[in-house]
């Protein structure tokens, strides 16, 4: 009888082990999850803001890429004034190196991420657009990292440990 009731504890402590080891495991990872969701929507919003401001050239009558040209930009969704590419002051100081810009997320929590800090709280996220420009064609990629992970040169992402995000978008000319 005490065999039985020792080996059934043990049965117990070892299930009971596993339990708290695999919750213990899904704290750590949860926060990184979430940082990896982020980071993903981040960078499907650099990709829009491109298309947004291709679209907005075929409706002034230009040419889809007539005001972009290639090399790493800031990009932001302005509150007011809509989405931007800054293509005024590109980064293109160093065309190869990406400029991963600082993203600001409003002190109240809501709203749109930004380039600014005036009034912002600082995020864990860094946003650089590569536009890669051709006669028909224009190849965007958004890279977004996270806790001071830089992309290669190429903006590749698996050589910065895991916290980097590359979405990589064709547009084509469909005027």
């Amino acid at each position: 009888m005490l065999i039985e009731a020792i080996v059934a504890i043990s049965i117990f402590m070892v299930g009971f082990g596993s339990v708290l080891a695999l919750n213990a495991q899904a704290l750590h990872i949860v926060p990184q999850i979430s940082k990896r969701l982020i980071a993903s929507e981040l960078a499907q919003e650099g990709v829009e803001i491109v298309r947004n401001h291709i679209t907005t050239n075929a409706i002034r009558g230009y040419a889809f890429n007539a005001t972009i040209s290639g090399g790493y930009y800031s990009v932001f969704s302005g509150v007011a004034e809509g989405p931007i590419i800054d293509t005024n002051n590109p980064c293109n100081s160093n065309p190869d190196v990406p400029c991963l810009t600082q993203l600001y997320l409003p002190n109240s929590g809501l709203g749109n991420y930004t380039t600014q800090s005036t009034g912002g709280k600082l995020t864990p996220f860094r946003r650089a657009v590569y536009i890669n420009t051709g006669n028909h064609e224009v190849i965007v990629n958004s890279i977004v990292t996270w806790d001071g992970s830089v992309p290669s040169l190429d903006g590749d992402c698996r050589t910065s440990q895991g916290n980097c995000i590359n979405v990589e978008d064709h547009l084509f000319d469909w005027q």
